[in-house]
């Protein structure tokens, strides 16, 4: 048989080779795998903090809605139900009425909106004029305590008169411009909720 013998020399570059394989096989298999580890646990870490953050906003949205609720409960306010999907004649019939007293009024109404589960939104926007400013909030009061639940989301009044328009037309909405018979000119976008 073969007898060798390892010279001293020999002997430390087996030990370093050995060490560096010991070295690089912990760096392979222990070191990448716990960094992995560590890196998967601080993406859990900032999942679970941003959940968290939303969840702290939800429960302040929830008691911030729950002390109106319960203001307008001890106000006595009834509380206003839903109608069901496609409340068109109706809602044409109180947008009528409300509207009534109001100088050349056009409804425009947008697509249906049905991002939120089991509501669709119903968007119009609706310009006329008015004697005045104050009969024009009226207007919008009466659309947002109607009976249809209803949210105003923008307005805008504008005075109709020649000293303040030089062009003596009413701009009402956006890139929208008539010539109003009233001292005012009022456009608003409001929209009206129900069941889907």
């Amino acid at each position: 048989m073969l007898n060798y013998t390892f010279s001293k020399r020999e002997k430390v570059l087996l030990l370093v080779l050995a060490a560096i394989l010991v070295l690089l096989a912990w760096y392979l298999f222990v070191w990448q795998a716990a960094a992995a580890q560590r890196q998967a646990i601080d993406a859990d870490i900032a999942e679970a903090q941003a959940q968290t953050i939303v969840a702290n906003n939800r429960l302040a949205s929830m008691d911030s809605m729950q002390s109106a609720i319960a203001e307008r409960k001890a106000a006595g306010v009834a509380p206003v139900q839903l109608p069901d999907f496609d409340n068109t004649t109706a809602l044409m019939a109180q947008l009528n009425t409300v509207l009534a007293s109001t100088v050349d009024y056009k409804l425009t109404f947008d697509d249906l909106d049905r991002s939120a589960e089991g509501i669709v939104a119903r968007g119009v926007t609706i310009t006329f004029g008015c004697e005045s400013i104050d009969a024009a909030r009226n207007v919008m009061a009466q659309l947002e305590q109607g009976p249809f639940v209803c949210a105003v989301d923008a307005s805008s009044i504008v005075s109709t008169n020649a000293a303040y328009n030089r062009n003596a037309n009413a701009r009402v909405g956006v890139g929208t411009y008539r010539n109003v018979a009233a001292p005012y000119a009022v456009g608003l976008h409001a929209v009206f909720y129900e069941k889907a």
